[in-house]
């Protein structure tokens, strides 16, 4: 809704924040433990400070206005096969990027012999990569356009995983978590965009399907990839993020064209919801 109000794609630069978010709580963290703020006393500061400015900007939030049916004769309608798809390639990507979450220390240490402060560098620099493709994620994708973005952000984030995986010493590894971030970080908000493009008149409930499914790759990422580390080796683990990048790839290469949503489809859904407030005020 607001991509349409605003007539441009924005998801990438709203996901910018999380990566802020990442960051900053990181630092903050720190800092609480720094000064001896115990968890509890920690979490709750955070939270009484945050639910009033929650509460503040609720009130900013765009109305969805009226929606069409959402039941049908035989229970609620079903969503349009393509959010299921869509979902399932948020499910590889999110687990990429909990794969650098979780492992990248382990294989900077464990891998590759590095001390322990230069192995925890992996993750914040793949945060400030992603920080800053984010920021400007939103104007590729206008000149690229959505697929062109999509099928590019996987085939650098396979070749970027590959580069962490051979990296003989660590600056090249570091290197490649930063190359990895810098192609990985579009392909989350893209395809929660392209969610709300999938089935017309039910955005919401196609964001939450894809986020829901998305969100599952964090949860089953590290148990998936340490069961196979610990079969072969925890590069051989990694390496399901490299295939997994290519998956993506494909499947970003055959999505159903109604389903992918470059800037001109933006732009046309807006002006057709701007016709639809013109009807609406003139009866």
């Amino acid at each position: 809704m607001v991509e349409r109000a605003y007539r441009r794609p924005l998801m990438s630069g709203m996901h910018a924040g999380w990566c802020v978010g990442a960051m900053s709580g990181g630092l903050f963290g720190a800092l609480t433990a720094f000064i001896g703020l115990s968890y509890t006393q920690t979490v709750l500061g955070v939270a009484l400070a945050a639910v009033p400015v929650a509460l503040a900007l609720g009130r900013t939030y765009l109305d969805d206005g009226a929606r069409p049916a959402a039941r049908t004769s035989g229970g609620r309608a079903r969503l349009p096969v393509a959010v299921y798809v869509i979902g399932a390639l948020a499910f590889m990507a999110f687990l990429t990027e909990g794969a650098v979450a979780d492992w990248s220390g382990l294989l900077l240490h464990g891998e590759l012999r590095t001390a322990e402060w230069v192995a925890a560098l992996g993750y914040p620099l793949f945060e400030a990569a992603m920080l800053a493709g984010r920021l400007v994620g939103d104007r590729v994708r206008t000149l690229l356009g959505t697929r062109r973005l999509l099928v590019a952000a996987s085939l650098g984030t396979a070749a970027g995983t590959g580069v962490v995986l051979g990296a003989p010493a660590t600056p090249v590894a570091l290197a490649g978590f930063v190359f990895t971030g810098l192609a990985v970080c579009t392909i989350v908000p893209t395809l929660i965009s392209l969610a709300g493009t999938a089935a017309p008149g039910r955005s919401d409930a196609s964001v939450a399907q894809v986020s829901a499914m998305g969100y599952g790759g964090l949860l089953v990422g590290p148990v998936l990839i340490g069961w196979l580390a610990e079969a072969t080796s925890l590069r051989g683990g990694l390496s399901l993020v490299a295939l997994f990048a290519l998956l993506i790839a494909a499947g970003s290469a055959m999505l159903p064209i109604g389903a992918v949503s470059d800037l001109a489809d933006v732009r046309a859904a807006a002006s057709r919801d701007a016709a639809d407030g013109e009807r609406a005020l003139a009866a």
